[in-house]
């Protein structure tokens, strides 16, 4: 099983965000939309780690499964 982490579909950062926003014509962002957006982006960047750490736990296990060892070295 080949283990493939995307990279095609950067998401933006915060201040990028904020930057896109108030070129956008609005003048000035409040302190409570910049950090809904960080928390926002923290929450994103939780569940990629959350879904990459199922798929290194799925890829573990297969490799178990098959009886080899990290390196791809028989056990038995």
């Amino acid at each position: 099983m080949l283990l493939c982490v995307s990279t095609r579909r950067q998401p933006l950062t915060v201040a990028r965000r904020v930057s896109n926003y108030r070129n956008e014509g609005k003048s000035t962002v409040s302190a409570q939309a910049v950090e809904e957006e960080l928390l926002r982006s923290i929450e994103e960047v939780e569940d990629r780690i959350n879904v990459f750490r199922k798929r290194v736990r799925a890829v573990l296990e297969s490799a178990q499964d098959d009886g080899t060892e990290e390196g791809g070295e028989d056990v038995g």
